[in-house]
């Protein structure tokens, strides 16, 4: 990255990140746009309603994170290309709705945790020009971006924090393998001291750090599944369709609980209830995300085929990634 950009990516992140920000109003420190995204990755903007804003994945590796984030309905935020802070600062928890603030630790800060580790000349550096004398520069620590971090909600309605970060194999978060690239060893071992760093510093929040394999830890499948319900579960209804909501969704029931394919049941009655397939589609992803439809992720789900029933609940089976 040019000197320029570099100075403008900062001036972008400290822009959108300098003060706490939830729900509407987050900000991230990149959107999924053609200038953000890295050169070999392509973005993903998701429309998600119940964050109140648009999210914004730089690649598969953390779209599908994400859309299994957002598909737990204890999850109260998700802040994707969230940065670390710094210097020292208070807990990511400081200023959510709702929170008991006194008891929150803080975070030493990104400078500090690497110079504890050792890693003095970790950060990148940015010059940056003297406001009161136009003719130098100092430099300048670039922070630290983290893929997501989580804000869920506890059984008795407390809210806590869980800091994803998420590579596309496990392999990527490993020490650096044998290799004669100097280059190479040298950029992998960045990897590993950047995890690190980026553990001790939530470590110091009392908020964990799960290491996600986005390609290897979440099953093909289910990522399938997250992706079809994400691209259909929006799509408007027509008029026929939003009266008939709860009806369709009982059709729905029916046609899960006695094995028979929706389309079949919808056939039967589409004379007496002017259903359109594509509402009936949009509706079948919309009730499968709310978990109102049970019906099994690790399974393909089709109009024209018997839904498959649950038989092992994603949420339940990586449940740990999720736990304080």
């Amino acid at each position: 990255m040019t000197p320029v950009r570099k100075l403008a990516r900062l001036k972008y992140i400290l822009d959108h990140q300098a003060s706490a920000k939830f729900g509407a109003d987050y900000q991230p420190s990149g959107r999924a746009t053609r200038e953000q995204t890295p050169s070999l990755s392509y973005g993903n903007r998701l429309a998600r309603p119940r964050l109140g804003r648009d999210a914004h994945a730089h690649s598969n590796s953390e779209l599908f994170p994400i859309l299994f984030a957002l598909y737990n309905p204890d999850v109260l935020d998700l802040h994707e290309q969230k940065m670390l802070s710094r210097f020292p600062a208070p807990h990511p928890l400081t200023g959510f709705p709702g929170v008991d603030e006194s008891a929150l630790p803080p975070v030493r800060g990104t400078l500090q945790v690497a110079d504890a580790l050792g890693y003095h000349d970790f950060h990148d550096i940015v010059y940056v020009l003297d406001p009161d004398n136009k003719k130098d520069k100092h430099p300048v620590a670039m922070p630290l971006v983290g893929d997501i971090l989580l804000f869920i909600r506890r059984q008795d309605n407390e809210p806590y924090c869980v800091n994803w970060s998420v590579k596309d194999i496990e392999d990527a978060f490993k020490s650096a393998p044998p290799t004669k690239s100097i280059s190479r060893r040298r950029d992998h071992e960045k990897v590993v001291r950047r995890q690190k760093i980026e553990t001790i510093y939530y470590q110091d929040a009392a908020t964990p750090t799960v290491q996600l394999a986005a390609y290897e830890d979440i099953p093909l499948q289910l990522r399938c599944n997250l992706e079809l319900m994400a691209l259909n579960m929006n799509n408007p209804l027509s008029a026929e369709g939003e009266q008939h909501k709860e009806l369709i969704l009982d059709m729905l029931l029916y046609s899960l609980n006695r094995g028979i394919a929706p389309m079949f049941v919808f056939e039967r009655n589409v004379i007496r209830n002017d259903f359109f397939a594509q509402d009936v589609i949009t509706l079948l992803h919309r009730y499968v995300w709310e978990r109102k439809l049970r019906v099994d992720l690790f399974q393909p789900f089709f109009t024209d085929h018997p839904l498959p029933k649950e038989e092992c609940d994603a949420l339940l089976k990586f449940k740990h990634w999720f736990q304080p």
